[in-house]
C-alpha cells in the first residue's frame, strides 16, 4: 500500500432541508426515507448521536443495506479523489428535514467509515464532523 497524500481534509455535515437548500458537496445523500426519530416523544429531545436514536435508526428496513452501499461508494470516491491529483478538502453532506437525528447520524456513520478507510487506502487526512442546523 502505497500512502496517498493528495486529499488534504475531509468533511462530514449534517443540514435540515427545512432550512434551505443543501451545501456544496461532492456527495449529497438525502435521508429523508429514514423514518424521523423526532416523531417518538422519547427520541424528540435526543441528537443522532444519542444511542436510542440509533438504534431506532439501525432497526429500520434497509438502513443495513444503506449504510454497506455507503462504505463502497465512499471507498471508490477516495481512491478516485486521492488518485487524480485532487487537493481540496473533500465534502460529504448528510441532509434530513431539520438536521438533528437522521442526517446526524449519517454524517457520524459516514465520518467512523472515512477514518477505517483512509487508513485502508493510506489516506492522511483530517476529518471533521460539522452539523449546520439545530432544531
Amino acid at each position: 500500500m502505497t500512502e496517498n497524500n493528495n486529499i488534504n481534509s475531509i468533511r462530514v455535515i449534517s443540514f435540515g432541508y427545512k432550512y434551505g437548500p443543501p451545501p456544496f458537496a461532492h456527495l449529497v445523500e438525502d435521508v429523508r426515507w429514514v423514518r424521523n426519530p423526532f416523531y417518538e416523544p422519547e427520541l424528540h429531545a435526543m441528537t443522532g448521536a444519542d444511542a436510542p436514536v440509533q438504534e431506532f435508526i439501525l432497526a429500520q428496513p434497509d438502513v443495513v443495506d444503506f449504510l454497506s452501499d455507503m462504505r463502497n461508494n465512499l471507498r471508490r470516491r477516495l481512491r478516485g479523489f486521492s488518485h487524480s491529483n485532487y487537493h481540496e478538502t473533500l465534502i460529504f453532506a448528510f441532509g434530513c428535514t431539520g438536521g438533528k437525528h437522521r442526517s446526524r447520524f449519517f454524517a457520524f456513520k459516514c465520518a467512523e467509515m472515512l477514518a477505517k478507510l483512509t487508513v485502508e487506502l493510506g489516506i492522511t487526512a483530517e476529518i471533521v464532523v460539522e452539523h449546520l442546523d439545530h432544531e
